[in-house]
């Protein structure tokens, strides 16, 4: 990581960070994400850094320009120039198709160096993971573990955006595992939840220490202390001692006034300390070491001009040393040792001060530390007490050390009650079942396990379905009841069942009326058109018709027989799907309406169709039916349908359009059900089943269809298949 480059977030709360940054965001709404994410940009743009947005919901590409159109001066240029690149999820995370951690991965360094081969300083990058779906989520962590690595060795900065709504308590652990910290909106606002930084300090403190304990009584007393800014004073005047010197100054930086203020100092009046209390940076030595983070070494003070020097030079100082306080690459404070009875130091003295100080500054850094990982160890707390999962802690022994609220409530347990106890010695009921066997596991195998039980003894009796994570100290466990969910999947099951009978029924139904009703009625209609042939014009003229009527009807009955047919067997007799050449359907489709095209001179046009994943024998159908519905159903003019299709994400938009007489908007509801007819058999023949027959066959291929139409303009049918194979 780039430590010496700090880049400005744009974000008040985080301030600047160096390279390699890689942080998230939870959120709940789209003004969340706004919050944020556009102060974020805004900075990189006027910093001269490759933006680069993936969007998802809530907030699409349209929304994102829009916004940021009117936040930030001058936005189309930086459009224009190519400095920020607005995308929708699909075009970068699912490219081909599919996640792949290593495409994307790629893809961000090559966005880098291209941005860097156009002169910009690094790239500034943001992912909005609401596309994530459960399936992927196990994949998708791994990524962002793997994100945290290599955004860590380039000119880059990252914010991961997820959720809340999407993300459960264990999601949420996932989640910070692998950034360096999290923004959450608490009580209206944003508050930093640390992680990997503070076990990156714990860690380098763990290293201090150890160099604390080979140390002499200066270290002992910094690290015994509690208060190690009191320390300070009587180390340093034991230091002062052992270096001849009479003079010692120590400033901490006030981070919210940007000034350095005195904590300690000695050899100077009490009235002199008052009106030196507060040091602006860039002014004297103290304010020039701790503006530039180096230390400064003046000797010879009385006898070399030089304005920094100015003021200890009135204390009679003739050597002075200044030591930044350095913490996690940022200045704290400084540490000045001053003589005033000789003019120079030796190397090793000025060694010494130098470790001096950086005990201090370790000193210094250790309480702040702390104290943040107790105000960070305070809101996980209150995070943890917030959720709606029970949440319950275990040493490696199985005993409680930690209780939610939600655990007190589904499991009617007060925590007062469990806390410290083995867990199966709290709930003896649960003593040998496959909660204890699991637990079990995790603590010897030191990994996750996710698993969903029922557990049939009073007073718990329910379904739980549970997450339970190894640690240090024991393993943690996320649990929900899951009773009504269950019952509800085994009444969906249940339902499923019996829709799959009844559709055997039916399709037994439809076998009976192809066969069984056909065969007679293929002998009523045989002997009508007999009578018809015979006999028409040789009765009387109500002989004829009643003739007509009977035969006409047959035709109709026939007609609506095998109509019905079709219907029913959309889902049981449909081909397996396979990539479809949608203009071989629309041929196939024309194919079948020759005749009728011809007699009434239809005109059929199309544009270039797309491949598809379907059923190529029922899409021939769709198109079949729409085209045949623009036949019938035109006004003066000669028929005309006009077929094209737009490629939309991973679906297909086809349409249909037609110059035919229109439909008003009240009809638009039931155009698509069975039986269903807007004018009468006398104005337009059919049985009202070839709309059904559409929609139904659009629903197979997981799609949808309506209609755009106004009366005496004509209609457009559109509707939507899948471009690659349904998951």
């Amino acid at each position: 990581m780039e430590q010496n480059h700090l880049r400005p977030t744009g974000i008040e709360l985080i301030g600047e960070v160096p390279w390699g940054t890689h942080f998230c965001q939870f959120y709940h709404t789209r003004e969340d994400l706004l919050d944020t994410l556009v102060p974020y940009f805004k900075a990189g743009l006027e910093n001269n850094e490759f933006c680069m947005w993936v969007t998802s919901e809530p907030l699409g590409v349209p929304d994102a320009i829009r916004t940021m159109s009117e936040a930030v001066p001058g936005f189309d240029g930086y459009l224009e120039r190519g400095q920020i690149l607005i995308i929708p999820h699909d075009h970068w995370y699912v490219r081909e198709g599919a996640f792949n951690q290593q495409l994307v991965l790629t893809g961000w360094v090559e966005k880098l160096d291209q941005a860097r081969a156009r002169g910009f300083d690094g790239l500034r990058l943001t992912g909005n993971t609401f596309w994530l779906e459960k399936k992927d989520w196990d994949d998708f962590a791994e990524y962002e573990a793997a994100v945290q690595s290599v955004i860590g060795n380039y000119r880059m900065l990252a914010i991961c955006t997820y959720s809340l709504d999407k993300c459960s308590t264990s999601d949420v652990l996932d989640v910070m595992r692998t950034h360096e910290f999290a923004l959450i909106r608490k009580e209206g606002d944003w508050q930093i939840i640390e992680n990997a930084a503070y076990r990156q300090a714990e860690r380098a403190l763990g290293k201090s220490n150890e160099r604390f304990r080979l140390l002499a009584e200066t270290a002992s007393l910094l690290l015994a202390s509690d208060t190690p800014e009191r320390t300070v004073d009587a180390i340093c005047r034991q230091v002062m001692a052992h270096l001849d010197c009479q003079v010692f100054f120590n400033y901490l930086l006030d981070e919210k006034k940007h000034r350095l203020h005195l904590n300690a100092c000695a050899g100077v009046p009490g009235e002199t300390g008052k009106a030196i209390e507060w040091l602006d940076l860039g002014v004297a030595v103290g304010g020039c070491v701790a503006r530039d983070g180096g230390r400064i070494v003046a000797e010879h003070i009385g006898q070399v001009p030089d304005e920094r020097t100015d003021l200890v030079r009135s204390f009679g100082v003739k050597a002075y040393a200044c030591h930044p306080l350095v913490a996690r690459g940022r200045v704290i404070g400084t540490l000045s040792f001053g003589a005033i009875k000789r003019e120079t130091f030796k190397q090793e003295e000025i060694d010494f001060m130098k470790t001096v100080s950086d005990h201090v500054a370790a000193a210094m850094e250790r309480k702040r530390t702390y104290q943040a990982l107790e105000e960070s160890y305070q809101k996980l707390s209150d995070m943890l007490h917030s959720i709606r999962d029970g949440f319950f802690a275990l040493d490696d022994e199985l005993k409680v050390t930690y209780f939610n609220p939600a655990a007190e409530q589904l499991l009617n347990r007060k925590a007062g009650e469990v806390l410290g106890q083995k867990l199966f010695d709290a709930f003896p009921e649960a003593r040998g079942s496959i909660f204890e066997q699991n637990y079990t596991r995790v603590l010897r195998d030191k990994q996750p396990l996710f698993f969903e039980a029922f557990f049939g003894v009073e007073p718990y009796v329910n379904w739980y379905d549970v997450r339970a994570f190894p640690t240090e100290e024991g393993l943690v466990v996320f649990f929900q009841v899951t009773t009504e969910r269950k019952e509800a999947e085994d009444s969906l099951r249940r339902r499923t069942e019996e829709l799959a009978r009844s559709n055997a029924e039916l399709e037994q139904f439809a076998y009976v009326a192809s066969h069984d009703l056909q065969e007679p009625l293929r002998m009523v209609s045989s002997y009508v058109q007999l009578l018809k042939e015979r006999y028409q014009g040789k009765l009387d003229r109500d002989a004829d018709d009643f003739i007509g009527y009977a035969h006409d009807g047959s035709t109709r009955m026939q007609r609506l027989i095998n109509d019905l047919l079709a219907y029913s067997r959309i889902g049981t007799r449909g081909r397996e799907f396979q990539v479809v050449n949608l203009e071989t359907a629309l041929t196939r489709a024309e194919d079948n309406l020759k005749l009728a095209i011809q007699e009434s001179g239809t005109v059929i046009t199309h544009e270039t169709l797309p491949q598809v994943y379907g059923d190529g024998v029922q899409l021939a159908q769709v198109f079949q039916n729409l085209i045949d519905n623009a036949i019938k159903f035109h006004g003066d003019a000669p028929p005309r349908a006009h077929v094209s299709a737009e490629l939309n994400g991973n679906e297909c938009v086809c349409s249909v359009r037609d110059n035919g007489v229109g439909i008003l908007p009240e009809y638009f509801p039931k155009l698509f059900l069975l039986f269903q007819r807007l004018h009468t058999r006398e104005e337009y023949p059919g049985t009202g089943l070839g709309l059904a027959i559409c929609k139904r066959i659009v629903e197979r291929h997981g799609g949808r269809i309506w209609v755009e139409s106004t009366p005496g303009a004509g209609s457009i049918f559109r509707f939507t298949l899948p471009v690659t194979k349904i998951a």
